[in-house]
């Protein structure tokens, strides 16, 4: 993922992904991952950039 950070889940009929394409988190340094889930519906946040949030059709 080229220093990038995602996710990829199983709703039981599909995999949904969330990825954060801004972070770069492969600099050596600690960085906080936030990522929440409710059925299909999920969040991803690293450090204080902006929340991604996923909300499939």
């Amino acid at each position: 993922h080229q220093g990038k950070i995602g996710v990829k889940f199983n709703v039981g009929t599909d995999d949904i992904a969330i990825e954060e394409v801004n972070a770069i988190i492969n600099d050596g340094k600690y960085h906080v991952v936030r990522f929440t889930r409710s059925g299909g519906n999920a969040t991803l946040q690293v450090d204080n950039w902006p929340v991604i949030e996923r909300y499939p059709a």
